[in-house]
């Protein structure tokens, strides 16, 4: 049965994880829409080893439909199958957001899309939108997490942000994960400081993050760390499977 689902995966991706899903995605946002995506896939059996690339790909989709005008996104509903105009060209890397990029940029999105990332934000103060922007370039930004795991699980192609050092709860999912914390501004409060401080182990808190939790990067410093990423296990993963 899990093989024959994997064959049919194409179709199952594109019927129940994109089509039947549009109202939730336009209606509700992409956080809801890809808590439903992850039931899609516990639903529908999508074997484990496929599962982080199918969300990762699903999250894209989200991503592209923020990118669309209100005339396309109201052609997304039409009869026909209008949705496939727009969902073809991004499952193949030519939508919006990649038309967008430069080639670098590019080759930066695609790498972070492997990973899920986590943006903790200790400086005291609202995180920016061009920061956010510009350290989660390419990925789609979801609702604030709580720091136990609050708001749902980090999903491949996504950046969440916190202003909590995050627990075990969030950071074991099983989800190769980024962290990235950000430092108390001058001036802020005593207690931000004290949960950087706190953040100095985190690699200790969730399996798998040795080498993937990084502190006090500017947006320049971050995409040179990205630059030495490897490849996301989602790859390796998916190519032998």
């Amino acid at each position: 049965l899990a093989i024959a689902k994997l064959k049919c995966l194409r179709y199952l991706v594109r019927t129940f994880g994109v089509r039947n899903l549009l109202s939730v995605l336009l209606e509700h946002g992409p956080s809801a829409y890809l808590a439903r995506a992850a039931k899609f896939c516990a639903n529908w059996g999508v074997p484990e080893a496929h599962r982080p690339a199918t969300l990762s790909a699903l999250s894209s989709w989200a991503r592209e439909v923020g990118m669309l005008s209100a005339l396309e996104r109201a052609e997304l509903t039409g009869r026909g199958g209008s949705y496939l105009r727009f969902l073809e060209p991004c499952l193949e890397g030519r939508g919006r957001q990649h038309a967008a990029s430069s080639p670098a940029d590019a080759g930066r999105s695609e790498k972070l899309r492997g990973y899920a990332m986590l943006l903790v934000n200790l400086t005291g103060a609202p995180l920016p939108p061009e920061d956010l922007a510009a350290y989660g370039r390419g990925l789609l930004p979801l609702a604030r997490r709580g720091g136990g795991g609050g708001g749902g699980k980090l999903q491949p192609g996504t950046v969440a942000t916190t202003d909590f050092p995050p627990g075990g709860r969030l950071l074991n999912t099983g989800v190769p994960t980024l962290v990235l914390v950000l430092p108390p501004r001058d001036g802020a409060d005593s207690r931000w400081r004290k949960m950087y401080e706190r953040c100095a182990g985190l690699e200790s808190v969730g399996a798998g993050l040795k080498g993937r939790v990084f502190r006090g990067l500017s947006p320049a410093q971050w995409d040179e760390a990205v630059k030495g990423l490897p490849p996301s296990p989602l790859a390796a993963a998916a190519a032998a499977a």
